[in-house]
């Protein structure tokens, strides 16, 4: 706060000092020496009150405007805000033409340095929008529209009307941030794709990595197992049980079967009319 107050300060003053010796009317009048004085004669410097007034009152206004970006990171409509401050004090000082140039343009460094700052602000959040879309489907590219539509819309609200004052400096680095990200992503969805069998799925890179961690931690337990693949089968005489089973490379399947039987007699057994029925049990065998 000191040293924006110090900015304005000087500022004032530069203005001040740019209006009078734009208006000759107003500039350096020279003072007689006074006769009898030691001091010889010098210049003074007429300001009018109504334009220390309007400096005075425009300093106080862009001082607010920087604590409320300073609390909120972005002032919605900013750029009229700023106009506005700038038309009041043109106002109140009754500025006109060169007059009117010199205090607009005093007035316009520090509001373009608060434009700038929303500028930063404004990019981190077009970057959470990116992320936030693709949060909710993954598209890359219907992401990279949406944070760089937010940046722009947000970007020309910032801008003050008849400044000149641009943001492409700040659009060219968010679309090389998105262009990286988009590369990024788009690798992971087509990955995910391929695996998902062309599934909708989300993106959620952890705890697809965590799965794979899973895939290489099993494969490594069962680095010690049989390297067979063995299928089996038994049934027993007479009777609707069976057994059927697979053994492959650690991984083993047991199932028991409960086939009807086609003995007429067997009709009525209570194993015929619970069937037909398959229980399988699958476990590890590793040396």
């Amino acid at each position: 706060r000191l040293r924006r107050g110090a900015v304005c300060l000087v500022a004032s003053a530069a203005a001040t000092l740019a209006f009078s010796l734009a208006t000759p009317r107003r500039g350096l009048a020279a003072t007689p020496a006074v006769e009898g004085s030691a001091e010889p004669a010098v210049g003074s410097l007429n300001v009018p009150a109504q334009f220390a007034t309007a400096m005075a009152e425009a300093w106080h206004n862009v001082d607010a405007l920087g604590s409320q970006v300073d609390r909120q990171g972005i002032i919605v409509h900013f750029g009229r805000y700023a106009d506005a401050v700038v038309q009041r004090a043109l106002k109140i000082a009754g500025a006109e033409g060169e007059d009117a140039a010199g205090l607009e343009q005093v007035l316009d460094a520090p509001l373009r340095a608060l434009f700038q700052q929303q500028l930063q602000t404004l990019m981190v959040r077009a970057a959470d929008q990116y992320e936030a879309t693709l949060e909710k489907r993954p598209n890359p590219l219907e992401a990279t529209w949406a944070a760089e539509k937010a940046f722009m819309d947000g970007a020309a609200d910032l801008v003050r009307p008849g400044s000149g004052w641009s943001f492409e400096a700040e659009h060219q680095d968010l679309l090389a941030r998105l262009k990286d990200s988009y590369r990024r992503d788009s690798r992971i969805v087509e990955e995910q794709a391929k695996r998902g069998q062309g599934k909708q799925i989300t993106i959620e890179v952890i705890r697809k990595l965590q799965q794979q961690a899973a895939a290489v931690q099993r494969e490594a337990e069962t680095r010690g197992a049989f390297p067979w693949n063995v299928k089996w089968q038994y049934f027993l005489d007479n009777s609707p049980l069976g057994f059927r089973g697979q053994y492959n490379q650690g991984r083993s399947v047991v199932e028991l079967l409960l086939m009807p039987s086609p003995d007429p007699r067997q009709k009525k057994n209570i194993l015929n009319r619970i069937g037909p029925l398959n229980l399988a049990v699958a476990f590890d065998m590793l040396l």
